[in-house]
């Protein structure tokens, strides 16, 4: 049985900021849609197994012939001063949205990327 985790105040504040970057800046184009958000912990991917990962589900009707992209992302040091977890944000922010823009699960590295079943 999976363990139910829930958002800490700072993972929160973390999404909201990344979810605001990305969708007001112009780097998705119109018609994106964010589906959904989650966390998981011990992603495969994560040699440690100690960090926690979210998700966002994006959609386009006009990208990934119309199915919703899962980009997965580790939180950073949540307890880190305020100007490098803004430069975490928009780093990653930018690489999220350039994923969704140029990548497919196929060619995405590290397992980053999936579509997610309808």
């Amino acid at each position: 049985m999976r363990k139910k985790l829930t958002l800490s105040e700072e993972q929160f504040r973390f999404i909201d900021q990344l979810t605001n970057e990305v969708f007001e800046s112009d780097m998705l184009p119109e018609g994106t849609v964010l589906t959904g958000v989650g966390i998981q912990s011990r992603r495969s991917i994560d040699p440690s197994g100690e960090s926690t990962w979210y998700h966002l589900d994006l959609w386009n009707r006009q990208l990934h012939d119309g199915r919703t992209v899962r980009l997965w992302g580790a939180f950073p040091d949540l307890s880190e001063k305020e100007d490098a977890l803004s430069f975490h944000t928009m780093v990653q922010s930018s690489g999220l949205a350039e994923m969704f823009l140029t990548a497919t699960p196929e060619t995405a590295r590290f397992e980053t990327m999936e579509y997610v079943a309808d």
